[in-house]
């Protein structure tokens, strides 16, 4: 007998934001799918292959990344799966890191004495 992976239907919209704070952060959310068991978080950076970067159970549907890098163009995707097997990816989704400021430049300092 042959095992057939169930393809869940596709996750719909994907969106990344990127965000400032401690560290730069990329919050997914999507569509949630019926028969998951989990759904598997995708990640590359542009461009470049994915790697698996994490996985949520069922009915969950935001995943935030963090540690990212400044000036780097990061996409995602993510595949529902459930004990068959794996669905088909989402859309993908990318999104750019800000970039980190340019250095301050023309510094100088005079210093005075004062009797």
């Amino acid at each position: 007998m042959r095992r057939t992976a169930v393809v869940l239907a596709l996750l719909g919209l994907l969106v990344a934001t990127p965000a400032w704070g401690a560290t730069i952060r990329a919050t997914l959310t999507w569509t949630d799918v019926a028969g998951e068991d989990g759904y598997r978080v995708e990640r590359r950076a542009d461009p470049g292959p994915y790697a698996t970067i994490g996985t949520v159970g069922a009915g969950v549907v935001t995943f935030a990344d963090s540690g990212l890098s400044p000036g780097i163009a990061y996409c995602y995707r993510v595949l529902a799966f459930n004990a068959l097997g794996d669905g088909s990816p989402s859309n993908e989704a990318c999104a750019a890191t800000p970039p980190t400021p340019p250095p301050v430049g023309g510094l100088s300092v005079t210093i005075t004495v004062v009797p």
